[in-house]
């Protein structure tokens, strides 16, 4: 007898009952609205944090006596990790435990939930403290061709933390052991054959103390690749919801999706790269800023909001006299052309001084340039 999956799916779905089909729905369309509600969440918070100034008054103490830059790249990146979590806590507390524990779906503890979850952030925080301080090293060292170098970075990255995650990471939420002998490890035997896990690399961990749904997953790299199901497969899962679970998890890594996965964030990483204008290389070509000058004006770009840049570019279009070759015409020019680097890098030559800034960062000679500060420096 041949088995049809349509219609073995849909006896499976009749069987459940009105009850239990109207409240599948009404999680699976609320999580969609999440995904909204999320991104809105995100937008505000990163809003308010930028509003704040608190990561470039982070920075500037930081730089007060002597630049740090390595120093300056995790902390300051550190930090914009913690204070966004801390910002968004409500809702994360609303989507990722409120919202789950009114549809039964977990059991765990408010104050268990709290401890992982911060013990997670602080391990986000530190790895991509790291990153960043890559990122901005090879800004500086690179130059112009700093983007490209900034893909591999973040591929070697996130390979790095695929084949060391379940080494180091992951057992610091779950404890992991072998799964015991019985039917469920004998059908799993046969699936990771497929996927070339060996049978030793079957593990059971207690995803109970998390959620009340069975879930595997198939996580590392090369040798160190393992196939972990949830304590739930012995707890009320059944034999075929194991196996199908199980299987398609083994899907995404025997077809790849872990390399894709690399290599898009590669990719995006790499287009983050900053734009030419012709403002900015004509002017940069009158003024022949120094070339570390002229990766500090990346960095610049990248961390200052357009707010801050915007009023600069009105205190400097005051600011210079409209008879200069960088008068407030030129500058709004360049600005409006996308140029805002070249803005910088004229305010840099027309106003810093020989030997750089001020005691309190302020470019010397200037009205107000604060946020010109590193650069200024970075020219002397």
């Amino acid at each position: 007898m041949s088995f049809d999956p349509a219609q073995a799916t849909a006896a499976y779905i009749d069987s459940l009952g009105p009850e239990a089909l109207a409240k599948a729905a009404a999680y699976t369309s609320g999580g969609h609205w999440l995904l909204l509600w999320g991104l809105l969440v995100s937008a505000v918070t990163t809003w308010l944090l930028i509003r704040s100034g608190l990561l470039e008054r982070l920075a500037a103490r930081l730089n007060r006596h002597r630049k740090r830059p390595n120093l300056t790249a995790f902390l300051v990146s550190a930090a914009t990790f913690l204070l966004l979590a801390l910002l968004a806590l409500p809702w994360t507390l609303y989507e990722s435990y409120f919202r789950e524990k009114g549809y039964g779906r977990t059991s765990q503890p408010l104050a268990d939930f709290l401890g992982q979850s911060a013990t997670s952030l602080a391990i986000s925080a530190v790895v991509s403290g790291l990153l960043f301080v890559g990122v901005y090293a090879l800004i500086r060292r690179a130059g112009k061709s700093w983007w490209i170098w900034s893909g591999g970075l973040v591929a070697a990255g996130l390979t790095a933390v695929m084949l060391l995650g379940p080494i180091f990471i992951e057992p610091i939420f779950n404890d992991y052991k072998p799964v015991p002998a019985g039917e469920v490890r004998d059908a799993l035997v046969v699936q990771a054959a497929a996927a070339g896990v060996p049978a030793d690399r079957i593990f059971v961990f207690d995803g109970s103390r998390q959620s009340n749904n069975f879930t595997a997953n198939v996580s590392g790299l090369f040798g160190s690749a393992r196939i972990a199901i949830s304590d739930i497969a012995f707890k009320g899962a059944s034999l075929d919801e194991v196996k199908a679970v199980t299987g398609h998890e083994i899907g995404h890594y025997v077809s790849g999706h872990i390399w894709r996965m690399v290599g898009v964030v590669a990719l995006l990483a790499d287009h983050q790269r900053v734009g030419r204008g012709p403002a900015r290389a004509d002017l940069e070509g009158q003024l022949r800023v120094p070339v570390r000058a002229r990766r500090h004006v990346v960095v610049f770009q990248q961390a200052v909001p357009r707010r801050v840049v915007q009023r600069e570019v009105r205190v400097a279009q005051r600011a210079v006299p409209a008879g200069s070759a960088l008068g407030g015409d030129r500058i709004g020019q360049a600005a409006d052309e996308g140029g805002v680097e070249a803005v910088v890098l004229a305010l840099v030559r027309d106003h810093a001084p020989s030997r750089g800034s001020g005691p309190d960062g302020a470019v010397v000679g200037h009205p107000v340039l604060p946020s010109f500060a590193p650069i200024a420096a970075a020219a002397s």
